[in-house]
């Protein structure tokens, strides 16, 4: 045996050191997902990663979040949201959802803001008071730029990859505004989509109707006119055009845009403008005005609201209208009523229009980490998952074998039955059920939405696209002391514009009083507002990220 002594001391100094090594290891690792600049241990994100690859041990964040609309009849909170239920499982991060009453979302976020009881994560941090800046300076969020730089290898490379993006994400002051929803695709990828979304919004009007009518799709003013009177006339619609109860739709600006202008500020020759107080605002009240006297408008439309209105098109009794989205051709095809869309008319075959309706690759939904938070460090991590390979998976398509079979060749998802049935008009219903359909992540409609499958309504999107939209403002900010002064303006300036504008439309007001309508806006300030709007954009073109 003492022949074999010195072997067996040696074996068993070898095991006692193993051991300690292995201590030491394990016991780093778990003291480096607590600390605030915790080294980032083999960016596991940037392949997707699994369990435990954001922190060693399971931690829980609270999360302040919008939920409402059509998946609440399905899941009563995020934490049934398939996507976030996943998540944890390769994460080991767990969140414990806030959400706000659905229509009180504005004054409980200030009264939590107030009150000092702040959760770890914020989304929407774009509702503070003030702006982002203003919540960094006043302590309330963290300033991620640091913490990006070193602990998001994902989110950096999306934000690099555009120099557009880089100025929506970044804020004048150099701050980084949070983990934004992004409508892109993975940078590089065999089927990357292009950066800007092609647009939702625009002018539909019932394809049928102008078959039988031996009509083409209208293209300008004049041509629009033609048809609804004959929707009117010949196909005795109830309401040829069901207008927008504003009298303006501002998220499209089609039909004002015709005149050469846009439907609040925008940008003409380098200089800002305000549509209301320009003439061409006056020709397009002129043109409505005709049209409601001639009964081509709905005549309730400054009463009219979204539940009456989809009860009229649904009931075939509406020619034309102005729809933020294609499913509402989707939804009239199950009644046998088609609609078609069209583009943004102009006065003639010779002019063009400058102004409509264009995506942000950004679209808010900031993600912040806020000072309250024990984990930055992973919250980070946590959200950098979003834009990884893995991560754009996910939030985009839902858990594969649960909502999706398969990817195919042009990288959208094979849903499975109860997804894909009745030609996907229940998808709304089941956009933030599976997946998410809005929030801070790597948004690709093109490849998880099958209505962006389908050619013909795309083509719709297709044509918006194409028409120009150099008039159209870039998301510029205010300071928190511009924005007061704005916001102080501008209130009683919509105010009246609004009042007006029905007035006009219905004829209340005589239109020989628009002159007295626009000086009236200009003595209210209206000058000053444009200047704070160039002077943000002027900070807006400086902007150089880091």
């Amino acid at each position: 045996m003492k022949k074999y002594t010195w072997i067996y001391k040696a074996v068993l100094l070898l095991t006692v050191l193993c051991l300690m090594f292995t201590t030491l290891g394990g016991c780093s690792e778990k003291a480096g997902s607590t600390t605030k600049e915790s080294p980032d241990k083999g960016q596991a994100t940037q392949t997707g990663g699994s369990a435990n690859t954001i922190t060693s041990k399971p931690i829980t964040l609270s999360y302040w979040a919008v939920f409402s609309g059509l998946a609440k009849e399905t899941i009563p909170d995020l934490s049934k949201n398939e996507v976030y239920m996943e998540l944890e499982k390769r994460t080991n991060v767990k969140l414990n959802f806030i959400h706000p009453a659905q229509g009180q979302e504005a004054e409980q976020f200030n009264l939590m803001i107030a009150s000092g009881d702040i959760p770890d994560i914020i989304e929407q941090a774009e509702r503070y008071k003030g702006g982002i800046d203003k919540a960094i300076s006043d302590g309330i969020y963290i300033k991620l730029n640091d913490f990006v730089d070193k602990h998001a290898p994902n989110f950096k490379k999306v934000i690099n990859s555009n120099e557009n993006l880089k100025k929506q994400v970044y804020s004048d002051n150099g701050n980084l505004l949070g983990f934004g929803m992004i409508t892109s695709d993975l940078p590089g990828s065999s089927t990357e989509q292009p950066s800007v979304e092609n647009p939702y919004a625009g002018p539909f009007l019932r394809n049928d109707w102008l078959k039988e009518l031996n009509m083409k799709v209208p293209t300008t003013i004049d041509e629009w006119y033609a048809v609804l009177k004959a929707f009117k006339d010949v196909k005795k619609a109830e309401v040829p055009f069901l207008w927008d109860k504003s009298g303006i739709q501002d998220r499209t600006g089609a039909f004002l845009s015709a005149y050469g202008i846009g439907p609040a500020f925008f940008i003409k020759d380098g200089q800002i403008k305000y549509g209301p107080i320009e003439p061409g605002f006056k020709q397009y009240l002129e043109l409505l005005n005709k049209w409601y006297k001639e009964g081509l408008i709905d005549k309730d439309f400054p009463t009219r609201d979204a539940k009456s209105a989809e009860a009229l098109y649904m009931s075939g009794k509406v020619g034309a209208t102005l729809n933020d989205s294609t499913a509402l051709c989707l939804k009239t095809r199950a009644v046998g009523i088609d609609f078609v869309g069209a583009p943004y008319p102009k006065i003639n075959a010779n002019t063009d229009i400058h102004w409509r309706y264009l995506n942000n690759i950004c679209r808010d939904y900031y993600g912040v980490v806020t000072s309250k938070n024990k984990y930055p460090v992973e919250s980070v991590k946590w959200f950098d998952y979003h834009y990884s390979a893995e991560g754009f998976k996910l939030f985009n398509f839902g858990v594969e074998g649960k909502s999706y079979t398969k990817i195919n060749d042009k990288g959208r998802p094979e849903y499975v039955d109860y997804i894909a049935k009745n030609n996907y008009q229940d998808f709304d219903r089941f956009n933030m059920v599976f997946r998410l359909h809005n929030g801070p992540y790597l948004k690709s409609d093109g490849r998880s939405n099958p209505r962006r499958w389908m050619e013909d309504l795309e083509s719709y999107r297709i044509t918006w696209d194409k028409q120009p939209s150099d008039y159209v403002m870039p998301p510029v900010t205010l300071t928190e002391k511009e924005g007061k002064e704005y916001a102080t303006i501008m209130s009683d300036i919509d105010s009246y514009k609004a009042e007006m504008v029905i007035k006009f439309i219905i004829g209340q007001e005589p239109l020989s009083k628009f002159d007295e309508f626009a000086d009236k806006i200009k003595k209210m300030n209206i000058q000053k507002s444009i200047e704070l709007q160039k002077t943000a954009l002027d900070r807006y073109n400086k902007r150089v990220p880091k």
